[in-house]
């Protein structure tokens, strides 16, 4: 992937000479993974005609930015000036733009392959208007290549992103390269100044707004229905009957071998005395266990030497199918990492299943023609629920390690009933294995898995030196009437929807109680007065760096913005402080600039909801604030373990959690206000008892005991 390979002109047309898609766009797609794109109007026939070259740009884990514009009607312009919502407006005047789009004849086609592209997190579209003069359109035409070593293309003209602009019409664009010339360098880092300015909402005179969850909804939906239509409508039967054998030169190309002549180069890993207990534990248990160990002590890393260690105890050199399941998309990709780096080629099982069924069919061909070797397949929760995996699975009876990173999560109803019975060997990995109020999932988690062979709580992988020392700082904060009123509300509301269930808070089987208990976090971590005593907490460490804030999802009923949005105004606007926020809408290519920014000491605050609680490594961050709330231990555990990993360059660190602690109003004394009371200094006294300095959260926990007399 290089740009200064491709051999571009300094002009072109789509009247006259070379045709630009073939000879400009596809290439630059090629050996690109940033497309950056400011025009008047786009379409997505215009986009699809890219298609051949967003192909390969996608598997560079491309991303396209688009700001474009939308013509507001007179009638939108009378409701803005009569003071309706500009940004309201706007998305609307969008919305009614691709509702056009999806009752004609071109909908299906047209919105599924951009909605794909922005399902996939491949693109991010916003909307530009003028301030001001809202019926005149922005108008701009602009975009820009870059590739993974800085390379930059720039090219500025007449073409919108539309099919006409691409073929039909008469339009002519010219070119820059960074590297062309000091003065292309200059013109390309001034055009792109401006564009990052565009994009960031920075330019005074414009509106930039992101398109609606509405419109997001519309393109998500054509997206599936283009998906199926891609890959047909009824997926083909699995052959349980006979194996087809490959050609001899593919049959080791997903398969580890044994043997030492054609044993992959595999880069050794030193694991430490507690790991090596781990899988010791786990081997003398018959390779079944849990191995409930603290975040960021390394699970994966003693994952991979226990089976590797189980394979050499195997006396028959039997081949060894492995199925590792993990509930998010980068977890897989981190398991997929850590294993290659060690040698092995494993394939993931997620996403299309037209990219990975093939190969996982063949991982189990391979090993039953060779009757050798270890297969290895991973895959999210959610995939392995489907039946295509499953079936395929089934007709492997050979050695079979299931390994379930995150393990909890297999002990609800839709995925414990689903669990492979063929399995010889499991691994369950977690640092709170245990449902909360699930006694019966739970015990099918052990049932299946085994007992816990292996503890590391983190209070001893802290003393052992394996993970950082913490300061804790509780703050009280206190829940307004109305706040506590509505607590109230949602807390009876849980109490009748689980009392059916035993109390188990199983949320496959009861979406309502799902949704009751994450508006009652919502009300519980929205809480008002909570803002405050960030801004006064933030402005005691603004110069230091590597902090994370952990946001309460969603909004309560009684706000108006998220308080995500409040956190980014007050560290932005009001502090003029560097912070970007990291959520699940953020895509992939951001994601990890986001972090290679905060860890660069580029940034100072990451932003964040759930998206950072399991599976993304930040071993430099310092500094946790914890404005959410829930009662939900493990979400405890993620967090304080997210900042207590060891730093890349091996310094001792002394991190620091400010927790924001809520309690209902001064003087409540209903069962629910003292349940509240009691919920969250339960938070307290773990947190203060692990920490270096203790005897703050108990003189805090006494305080608060004494003052609702609990």
């Amino acid at each position: 992937m290089d740009l200064s390979a491709v051999p571009l002109l300094d002009r072109y047309k789509t009247y006259d000479g070379p045709e630009p898609i073939a000879n400009f766009f596809d290439p630059c797609f090629q050996n690109s993974n940033r497309y950056d794109r400011a025009v008047g109007y786009f379409t997505s026939n215009g986009v699809k005609e890219l298609k051949n070259g967003l192909r390969r740009f996608t598997e560079n884990s491309g991303y396209i930015r688009l700001v474009t514009s939308t013509r507001l009607e007179p009638n939108d312009l009378e409701e803005i000036r009569l003071g309706y919502s500009l940004r309201e407006k706007v998305q609307e005047a969008f919305h009614k733009t691709l509702k056009t789009l999806e009752d004609g004849e071109v909908s299906e086609d047209t919105l599924g392959y951009i909605g794909k592209l922005i399902k996939d997190k491949v693109l991010d579209i916003k909307i530009a208007i003028f301030k001001s003069d809202k019926d005149t359109l922005y108008h701009e035409k602009i975009g820009f290549f870059s590739d993974e070593s800085g390379n930059q293309v720039y090219f500025i003209g007449s073409n919108n992103e539309t099919r006409g602009g691409l073929v039909s019409n008469g339009e002519s664009f010219e070119v820059h390269k960074s590297w062309a010339s000091d003065s292309d360098a200059r013109r390309v880092t001034t055009a792109r100044q401006d564009f990052e300015r565009l994009w960031s909402g920075a330019i005074e005179t414009l509106e930039v707004l992101e398109i609606s969850e509405v419109s997001k909804e519309l393109f998500e939906r054509h997206a599936v229905a283009f998906e199926e239509r891609e890959r047909g409508a009824k997926l083909p039967p699995v052959d349980t009957t006979s194996v087809d054998e490959p050609p001899v030169d593919e049959q080791l190309d997903h398969v580890m071998p044994l043997d030492d002549e054609q044993q992959l180069p595999v880069k050794p890993f030193a694991l430490r005395p507690y790991q090596q207990e781990a899988i010791d534990a786990w081997l003398n248990n018959g390779g079944r266990g849990v191995l409930a160990m603290a975040t960021g002590t390394g699970k994966t890393v003693t994952a991979i030497g226990a089976f590797e260690q189980l394979v050499e105890k195997q006396a028959d050199n039997q081949p060894l199918l492995i199925l590792i399941t993990c509930p998010f998309d980068n977890l897989v990709r981190q398991w997929d990492e850590a294993l290659r780096v060690n040698g092995y080629q494993p394939i993931l099982c997620f996403v299309d299943r037209n990219i990975w069924f093939g190969d996982a069919h063949q991982v189990i061909n391979n090993l039953l023609l060779n009757r050798r070797g270890v297969g290895i397949l991973i895959t999210t929760h959610a995939t392995f629920a489907r039946e295509d995996l499953r079936r395929l699975i089934e007709t492997w009876q050979g050695n079979f390690l299931i390994i379930s990173d995150e393990v909890h999560h297999m002990g609800s109803r839709s995925r414990r009933d689903i669990l492979p019975d063929h399995k010889t060997h499991t691994l369950g990995l977690s640092a709170t294995p245990s449902r909360k109020n699930d006694v019966v999932g739970t015990q099918a988690i052990f049932s299946y898995y085994g007992d816990v062979v292996y503890d590391l709580p983190l209070r001893k992988a802290i003393k052992m030196g394996f993970l950082s020392p913490y300061l804790y700082f509780p703050i009280a904060v206190y829940l307004s009437d109305e706040e506590f009123t509505e607590y109230t509300r949602l807390s009876q509301r849980i109490a009748q929807l689980s009392s059916p269930n035993d109390g188990a808070l199983d949320f496959d089987e009861n979406p309502e109680l799902y949704k009751a208990i994450r508006a009652r976090n919502a009300a519980l971590g929205n809480c008002e007065s909570k803002l405050s005593a960030f801004k006064s907490e933030v402005l005691k460490r603004r110069e230091d760096n590597f902090q994370l804030v952990y946001c309460s999802e969603g909004k309560s009923e009684l706000q108006s913005e998220k308080q995500l949005t409040e956190v980014m105004r007050i560290l932005g606007i009001e502090l003029d402080l560097s912070a970007r926020k990291y959520t699940s809408e953020t895509p992939k290519q951001s994601r990890r600039e986001i972090l290679e920014d905060l860890l660069e000491g580029n940034l100072k605050f990451v932003v964040s909801m759930r998206c950072l609680d399991e599976g993304v490594d930040i071993p430099d961050a310092r500094f946790a604030y914890l404005l959410a709330s829930s009662s939900d231990e493990r979400q405890w555990v993620q967090r304080r373990g997210r900042i207590l990993r060891l730093p890349r360059d091996g310094e001792p660190k002394l991190a620091q959690i400010i927790d924001f602690v809520t309690f209902p109003p001064y003087g409540s004394s209903t069962n629910i206000a003292l349940k509240l009371v009691g919920d969250e200094l339960m938070r307290v006294k773990e947190f203060g008892s692990d920490s270096t300095n203790p005897e703050l959260a108990d003189k805090f926990s006494r305080d608060l005991e004494r003052e609702f007399g609990v």
